[in-house]
């Protein structure tokens, strides 16, 4: 049986683009058909090893630090959902963020003590596959949207999140470089 994949709303989008204060997480809409096991989202599942770069929203370097995040997706397809990311900043103690959801119909709904969000996969191609995530900050000061690049083989990941406030300005950026522990 094929699910939808699916992609953010056209509105959402030119809110996002035009600053706009928006309520996220802004639910997907369906955009194609495709097997919903087979998406971006489940080929992420496991352990990456990366670095985070945050820019503020002129461009400028503010941080950087490596981290490791570690995927439980459900088989074969929905069910319950777990991330942990791990941060590690020089000098400072290691950071872990534990979100927990469930995977449903193609789309990964989750929180965690101070956001709650959504994943979805857009798009898959012999050139990988790319994936959306919102999260909206629960005490209403924000949001981020995020655009999650699978290479073709599945061992690479980059990522670029953007956080705005509750009006809709852009705060800072983060670059997002990661890998498959052992790939070269």
């Amino acid at each position: 049986m094929f699910e939808h994949v699916t992609l953010l709303s056209p509105a959402a989008i030119l809110l996002v683009l035009s600053g706009a204060p928006a309520q996220y997480p802004v639910e997907p809409v369906l955009a194609r058909d495709e097997p919903t096991c087979q998406s971006a989202l489940s080929r992420q599942a496991g352990d990456w090893e990366g670095m985070f770069q945050r820019l503020d929203s002129s461009g400028k370097l503010i941080e950087q630090f490596s981290s490791h995040i570690h995927i439980d997706m459900p088989e074969p397809c929905d069910g319950p959902y777990q991330q942990i990311n791990t941060y590690i900043r020089e000098g400072q103690p290691v950071q872990k963020i534990i979100s927990s959801g469930i995977v449903a119909n193609g789309i990964i709904r989750f929180e965690n003590a101070t956001v709650a969000g959504w994943a979805a996969a857009e798009h898959n191609s012999d050139q990988g596959q790319i994936s959306t995530l919102t999260i909206q900050n629960k005490d209403g000061s924000g949001y981020m949207v995020e655009q999650i690049h699978l290479s073709a083989n599945g061992l690479q990941r980059h990522r670029v999140a953007q956080y705005f406030d509750a009006s809709g300005t852009l705060l800072r950026r983060t670059l997002i470089a990661e890998k498959r522990p052992g790939a070269d």
